[in-house]
């Protein structure tokens, strides 16, 4: 079972990089971003929040594609598509080229704790 996030928390989320099978190195990238995306079947995408300039969090590797990604509690509490799968979609812009991922899933629920 994947990693349950509520809106309203801080959330802090790893993601190993890999291109061509590889590790991707990013310790030269001048940006990562990332955003948390809604998709219905067979509908466009919708960005509910994001994030930027995710360079120096802790537990970083970036040379061995380690990533550290964190959404504040002040932006996650404007998710409005929860209790259900959303995807975390991440960019990195290195050396003047930028890459996208796949999206990964993860769950949310609503906080109720305020």
């Amino acid at each position: 079972m994947s990693k349950v996030y509520f809106t309203g928390d801080d959330w802090t989320m790893n993601a190993t990089l890999k291109q061509n099978g590889a590790l991707y190195d990013a310790s030269a990238a001048t940006a990562i971003e990332a955003a948390v995306v809604y998709q219905q079947k067979n509908s466009d995408p919708t960005q509910e929040i994001s994030t930027t300039s995710q360079l120096g969090n802790a537990g970083e590797d970036l040379a061995n594609g380690l990533i550290v990604v964190k959404f504040p509690s002040a932006s996650t509490a404007n998710v409005t598509k929860y209790d259900q799968d959303l995807l975390i979609e991440i960019q990195v812009t290195n050396g003047g080229e930028k890459i996208t991922w796949p999206r990964k899933l993860f769950n949310v629920q609503k906080g109720t704790i305020s």
